[in-house]
């Protein structure tokens, strides 16, 4: 009897020591994984930002990059918003300014609509990306009231709309090739 105790202290002990390394494993994981995320976020802010640098110097741009850097601008704010709803970013009602103001909007009432505001491709464009920045607030503030469930269901809306309107910009882009 004492043996077999012996032998079955030895295989929980064993037990242990692999669940802790286990644990420590997941651990290490999800540190790597947070990294990982945090690296990707600096880098969409930072192609925003040189974005907005290229578009002052306003060289004249093939239209296929302005198109990418409209959907890389859209693209960026989308993954702002899935942060602000893990808990990653803090997101303000006044940081979900207006489709004037955010760096497509930018884009869209300035540059684009210089080039293409007679095109029913661009027009295309506009009630959606209003539609998302209503939407957009709408999860700020319902996360803020602590309503997660529908602060998550109004951002699939958000995630459906914003495939929209990268398509209504491919479509344009498609119209000028």
């Amino acid at each position: 009897i004492a043996t077999a105790s012996e032998e079955q202290s030895a295989v929980i002990e064993e037990v242990n020591q692999n669940l802790l390394t286990v644990d420590s494993l997941a651990a290490g994981t999800v540190q790597h994984a947070d990294v990982t995320d945090s690296v990707t976020m600096e880098l969409a802010r930072a192609l925003a930002g040189v974005t907005i640098e290229m578009q002052q110097f306003r060289f004249e741009q093939d239209e296929q990059i302005v198109f990418q850097q409209a959907k890389t601008a859209h693209l960026a704010w989308k993954a702002r918003l899935r942060n602000f709803l893990d808990g990653k970013e803090h997101l303000s009602q006044e940081q979900a300014v207006s489709h004037h103001h955010c760096d497509l909007g930018k884009w869209y009432y300035g540059t684009g609509m210089e080039r293409f505001g007679q095109m029913a491709e661009f027009k295309a464009i506009e009630q959606p990306h209003e539609q998302i920045h209503r939407l957009i607030q709408q999860v700020i503030a319902l996360r803020g009231s602590g309503d997660e469930a529908r602060a998550e269901s109004v951002c699939n809306e958000v995630s459906v709309l914003s495939g929209h309107i990268v398509e209504r910009i491919e479509t344009l882009a498609n119209a000028l090739k």
